[in-house]
C-alpha cells in the first residue's frame, strides 16, 4: 500500500511512475503525453464552447433586432394605412417587448445571474 500524496487528478506519483517505467520501459512517457494531450484537448473543447457561446448570443441579439424591426415597421404601416388600433398594438408590443430586456439584460449581467 502506498502512502496518499497529494496531486493532481490526472498525474500520477512520480513513485507510480517510476514502478510502471520498471514493468514497461517508456510507459512514463506514455502516461505524461496522454495527460497532456487530455488537457489540451479539454482547453481546445473550453475554447469552443465559449465560441459557440458567443455565436449564440450574437444571433440572438441580430434575431431580436430583426424581430424588433420587423414589428416597427408593421406599426408604421398600419399606421399610414390609417389603422390607429392596429399600428398601436404592434408600436406598444415592440416598446414593451424591447424595453424591459434592456433594463433587465443589465440588471441580470450587474447581478451575476447569467453565470453558470
Amino acid at each position: 500500500m502506498y502512502p496518499v500524496g497529494k496531486v493532481l487528478r490526472t498525474d500520477r506519483h512520480p513513485r507510480h511512475l517510476r514502478e510502471y517505467d520498471a514493468v514497461v520501459p517508456g510507459s512514463a512517457d506514455r502516461i505524461i503525453k496522454m495527460a497532456e494531450n487530455a488537457l489540451a484537448h479539454r482547453e481546445r473543447m473550453d475554447t469552443k464552447i465559449v465560441d459557440a457561446e458567443i455565436a449564440d448570443r450574437k444571433l440572438g441579439m441580430w434575431l431580436g433586432f430583426a424581430a424588433l424591426i420587423v414589428i416597427l415597421g408593421l406599426g408604421a404601416y398600419f399606421g399610414i394605412q390609417g389603422n390607429a388600433v392596429v399600428a398601436g398594438l404592434f408600436l406598444t408590443t415592440a416598446v414593451l417587448g424591447a424595453i424591459p430586456v434592456f433594463v433587465l439584460g443589465r440588471y441580470w449581467q450587474q447581478n451575476g445571474d447569467d453565470e453558470e
